[in-house]
């Protein structure tokens, strides 16, 4: 060590010497305090090896302080050392900021995935690196990762940055819980300013931000913050907590942070996430203070677009790999692990040449050998593009034997998947990277919701201005995520949910968007024409399908087109199956173009059918406001529910006319008092028959409601843009039965959604209503009026089917049991007898 700093002292000056080899020779802390003076002060040399010794620690710093005043070395060798503790590699990164060195092996330096994201998130500013050897640290998968991200991030802001990265030995294999993963953002992290690796977060969080791929939720301080740039303090908090939506400049993406705002050349406000980030990347900031950071995806992120797909470096990075006899396929396979990250697509084009690659092996052992590569490839990629692409692609396998084997790799749940239409229940193994990315797929989905969801919150919000409870946090009142589980215990999940790497996972997902012109015009120009639609109806009709085949093909088909509410109910009488129905009407929910319809449609579901469906898309989802007149039954001790009863009696209040027909409350007749319509209790069952007049019904459907502060920002009537869905929205079906209630729709102009005026339908639907009850229990009449008549006696008195019915499970409220009697005695005799009966069974359809 000694000798070494002795020799390294004979250099401070000298101008002649341009390499100095010091590998192999046990220097350490004498020997790192001379190589930062020399550093410093020496002009001539260009490489330096020092592998292969002692250095770590204050010797590996202090070899660092001189390396950051030298813009003349070229090639630092230092593999074998110690300089993989944070603290040091912080002070190596700072270094090489503004060092001229283009060739760095750090080989062998104990560096851990958290080291490797300090390093990268100072070498992406760095432009004359080319070279970087890390082999043999322990970096794992997150940290290539992190080296990878830095390569692309560096290229898309116009900068050259490593040619050449060797990470073998690396351990990419390995998942690291704890570290950070470029590639899945969404998280809550604690960040303490003082330490490199949390700095390192911050830094990465802010880039992702500015170019669009995630976004702040929200910033809480703990304890003593502050910051100081250059000496001068920065004023980055107000408070202890910040909710963003409060600030008033925000940055490109639409995310807020809480920073003094500075002003530009123009007089403008800079954004405030170009503000920190070049705050943070001064090179003598000094900062303390631990503050929580809640990060998600932005909100506009979208299913992958050409310019989205896999990037010229990562492609050829992955060709060239494939195309090397000396790399194994387990080393293809660990690239592929490390490349292909939850924001990385494909294009359809990019896969089939990266397969053509794989195939084109001269050796014929080798391309035995590429075959689980090939097959891993695809299903890797899977879900990486859009959903027509996934079809062809296996249609275009040449191997019969590798489709079978990718799609056993694949599994059954992913052939289902269906990223157009991804409402329905689905149930992922989160260590399944397969599945693990249709999760991911799932989470995008979401966040495209995002500003549909803000604006049912905002139109509701207005209704509810005097109420203090956090009504909008209830489970219930979820609209998108519903019914969330992991590994069977219920959890509410946030758009910063961090994904975990295993587990199993269950979600009802319920996609809230609606179709718009641009699906018409596609429904037009594909659906009537479509060989596909006539062989799926075509299996629909044939009774020796099975019906879960069926439903196989139609949600097969919803990925690739919408529905007509008229074509969705027939589809609907097509199956039997009381899940199954109920799975049709899932399939249906988010693909149909005249969604107004959608209400018509689901009526005729049995009782049991429609709480199961209102269970999954959930009754928040299947209240449409536009489509109100209907009948009700809301229980107020779930707050769903208890949503809607608010916001029909605000309509009622509104709304001219009578429009709470044949309301109960625990089942007595009830009449609703004024201060409900402030605060609706929290127990007990309501019921009524929702009610308006046709010039209600035209003006809601043609304005966005009767009076003009409920037609502003109406979600059921203005789209995410502000601009109105109009008839594309607007349907013509409704069930026969419920037609004749209906105003008869006029021949030109806009034609509103058929619903029944006034209340004259109201003792029909009732009617019905209790048929389909009784079909729940019994599919033949015949069985139902046997048990009704005890004695056999061919006739069955009012009080003798009343006490019948509640002992066979069949609870009728008193208003249902009278519309019964009042329909089956027409001639006030006060007995029913068969015939009666099976008459009012026919003809009380919900079909």
């Amino acid at each position: 060590d000694k000798g070494c700093a002795a020799v390294v002292q004979t250099l401070l000056t000298n101008e002649t010497v341009t390499e100095l080899d010091l590998s192999n020779n046990a220097a350490a802390s004498a020997a790192g305090t001379a190589l930062g003076a020399m550093l410093e002060e020496n002009r001539r040399l260009q490489s330096l090896n020092v592998g292969f010794n002692q250095l770590r620690g204050i010797a590996a710093r202090r070899l660092c302080t001189g390396l950051g005043q030298n813009v003349d070395l070229l090639t630092l060798k230092m593999r074998w050392n110690g300089f993989g503790d944070e603290d040091t590699l912080s002070a190596l990164a700072r270094a090489l900021k503004d060092s001229g060195v283009s060739d760095l092996d750090l080989a062998y330096n104990r560096i851990k995935p958290k080291g490797v994201s300090i390093l990268t998130d100072c070498l992406t500013v760095q432009t004359r690196l080319r070279q970087v050897c890390l082999d043999g640290n322990r970096i794992g998968l997150m940290g290539a990762r992190s080296i990878f991200r830095a390569i692309e991030d560096a290229a898309k802001g116009g900068r050259e940055f490593m040619t050449a990265v060797s990470i073998f030995d690396c351990g990419t294999g390995h998942i690291d819980d704890t570290a950070f993963d470029p590639s899945e953002t969404a998280g809550d992290y604690d960040i303490d300013l003082a330490e490199g690796y949390a700095r390192s977060i911050l830094h990465k969080l802010i880039r992702i931000s500015m170019v669009g791929s995630g976004g702040f939720v929200q910033l809480k301080t703990k304890g003593n913050f502050n910051a100081t740039v250059l000496g001068n303090p920065a004023r980055i908090f107000h408070n202890d907590s910040v909710d963003l939506s409060d600030w008033d400049v925000t940055t490109l993406t639409g995310v807020k942070l809480p920073l003094e705002p500075e002003t530009g050349p123009n007089g403008l406000p800079v954004p405030l996430n170009q503000t920190w980030a070049r705050l943070l990347g001064k090179r003598d900031e000094t900062a303390q203070g631990v503050c929580r950071v809640t990060f998600s995806f932005t909100n506009d992120r979208r299913p992958p677009g050409e310019s989205e797909c896999l990037s010229e470096r990562y492609y050829d990075m992955l060709d060239s790999a494939f195309s090397d006899p000396k790399v194994t396929p387990d080393q293809c396979l660990e690239l592929m692990d490390t490349i292909f990250g939850a924001d990385v697509f494909i294009s359809l084009p990019q896969l089939e040449g990266l397969l053509k690659t794989l195939c084109s092996t001269p050796s014929n052992a080798r391309y035995s050998q590429l075959g689980r590569v090939r097959i891993n490839l695809v299903a890797r990629c899977f879900h990486k593009m859009m959903g027509g692409e996934r079809e062809q692609l296996l249609e275009n396998m040449t191997s019969v034997e590798e489709r079978k084997a990718i799609e056993r790799a694949v599994g059954a749940i992913s052939l289902k998947f269906t990223p157009a239409n991804p409402t329905g229940y689905h149930k992922l193994d989160l260590s399944d990277p397969v599945q693990r990315e249709i999760c991911m797929r799932l989470l995008e989905h979401r966040n495209n919701q995002f500003e549909r969801e803000c604006q049912f919150l905002h139109h509701a919000a207005k209704r509810r201005a005097h109420e203090t409870e956090a009504w909008d946090e209830d489970p219930d009142l979820e609209r998108v995520w519903r019914n969330f589980r992991m590994d069977g215990r219920p959890l509410r999940s946030s758009r910063s949910w961090k994904v975990p790497q295993k587990g199993f996972m269950e979600v009802d997902f319920v996609a809230i968007t609606k179709p718009d012109q641009r699906d018409l015009e596609q429904y037009k120009a594909l659906f009537v024409a479509s060989d596909e639609r006539q062989e799926m109806m075509n299996a629909l009709a044939d009774s020796e399908v099975m019906e879960n085949e069926k439903l196989i093909m139609l949600r097969k088909y919803s990925g690739k087109d919408c529905f007509m509410s008229e074509q969705l109910a027939d589809i609907l009488n097509a199956f039997t199956h009381s899940d199954c129905r109920v799975e049709v009407c899932v399939i249906g929910f988010s693909r149909t173009l005249d969604w107004h319809g959608y209400r018509n449609v689901i009526k005729s579901l049995s009782p049991h059918e429609l709480s199961s469906l209102h269970r999954r898309i959930g009754t928040i989802n299947l209240f449409d406001e536009t489509m109100a007149v209907d009948y009700y039954e809301l229980d107020l001790g779930r707050p769903a529910e208890r949503f809607v009863a608010q916001e029909l009696i605000h309509l009622a209040a509104a709304e001219p006319g009578n429009n709470l027909v044949d309301t109960t409350y625990q089942n007595v007749d009830f009449t609703v008092p004024a201060g409900w319509l402030k605060d609706v209790p929290k127990t007990g069952i309501v019921s009524f028959c929702y009610c308006r007049e046709q010039e209600v019904i035209e003006k809601v459907f043609t304005h966005g409601g009767w009076q003009d502060e409920d037609a502003e920002e109406n979600p059921y009537h203005l789209r995410e843009d502000g601009k109105p869905f109009g008839p594309v929205s607007w349907s013509s079906f409704a069930p026969k039965w419920l037609m004749s209630y209906c105003e008869e729709r006029p021949a030109e102009g806009p034609k509103p959604c058929p619903q029944p005026k006034g209340d004259a339908w109201v003792k029909a639907y009732k009617a019905r209503r209790v048929r389909a009850k009784m079909a729940d229990k019994f599919k033949d009449p015949n069985r139902v009026f046997k048990a009704m008549d005890k004695d056999g006696g061919g006739t069955v008195d009012r009080k003798e089917m009343a006490m019948a019915l509640f002992q066979l499970g069949i609870w009728l409220s008193p208003p249902e049991l009278q519309t019964l009697l009042e329909v089956l005695d027409r001639d006030g005799g006060g007995d029913i007898d068969l015939l009666e009966f099976t008459q009012f069974w026919k003809t009380h359809t919900f079909e």
